[in-house]
């Protein structure tokens, strides 16, 4: 049975009885146990078993939060959960880099995280006149990448998802970029490609024909989100997925809970 090192333990001024551990690990198992029947696809780190939810959903405690305040990092949490919609801006950090093309510009507009996930929020403006719907268009990047170096292996997956659209009348239209992570990229610098912009409901749209196939490249951006998760070591017995394991970590942060099983099943 692993056992984790050399773990922050930022739990000074929260304390969990015997009972709430017991609740919380049922949680957790529950949680756990829906998520393998919805046969979703699952990444399983070397580390143990990853199982995450929105904080909310386990428990209700008061943490300090990671502030998503940024207006297209905001409505991308809104509706997730009661923590995520009141959390306070003291976490976010403003990028604030465009690049533009042909008249479009392309802004990372701001960052939040935690010890496994990565938000980062995308503006795209149009030239003045120009009507960017997301409700009967399919806009999106068909090609993104952000690497943190040669060498370094922080990201493990990665996607750009569209955020809801205020003003479906006007020329901008606002993404998410999430990553999740193999460990926290606070403080760290990344390269990030957004490419080919395109219309999946119409593939000739002239709307999109002068950045069709250009790519938006940014380097060296830092992500100096304040990351205010918090860490509890556990030595919890379990009997998982028809296995006797060890709940042995649980990290809470307002975007999520991630819990860290090792033994059993493993």
């Amino acid at each position: 049975m692993n056992k984790f090192d050399e773990l922050n333990r930022d739990m000074d001024d929260i304390k969990f009885s015997e009972e709430e551990k017991r609740d919380l690990t049922e949680r957790l198992k529950t949680a756990a146990e829906a998520e393998m029947n919805e046969e979703k696809p699952k990444r399983i780190h070397k580390r143990g078993f990853i199982v995450a939810a929105a904080a909310a959903a386990i428990m209700s405690v008061t943490a300090a939060a990671v502030g998503l305040s940024g207006q297209s990092i905001n409505k991308y949490f809104a509706g997730s959960s009661l923590a995520a919609e009141t959390m306070v801006p003291e976490g976010l950090y403003s990028i604030n880099q465009s690049q533009s093309h042909n008249g479009w510009t392309v802004t990372l507009t701001d960052c939040a995280g935690d010890d496994s996930n990565l938000y980062i929020g995308i503006d795209v403006t149009a030239p003045e006149g120009t009507v960017l719907d997301h409700e009967n268009h399919g806009y999106q990047f068909d090609d993104y990448d952000i690497s943190f170096g040669l060498f370094d292996e922080t990201r493990c997956s990665w996607g750009v998802r569209d955020v809801a659209d205020d003003d479906p009348t006007d020329n901008k239209i606002s993404f998410i970029f999430e990553i999740t992570t193999y460990e926290p990229a606070q403080g760290k610098t990344a390269d990030i490609m957004l490419g080919d912009f395109i219309d999946f409901m119409d593939s000739d749209s002239e709307i999109i024909e002068a950045v069709k196939g250009y790519d938006f490249k940014f380097k060296n951006v830092k992500l100096d989100y304040t990351n205010q998760t918090i860490r509890l070591e556990l030595n919890i017995p379990v009997e998982i997925f028809s296995g006797e394991a060890t709940l042995t970590k649980l990290e809470i942060s307002p975007i999520s809970v991630t819990a860290r099983v090792s033994g059993g099943f493993m």
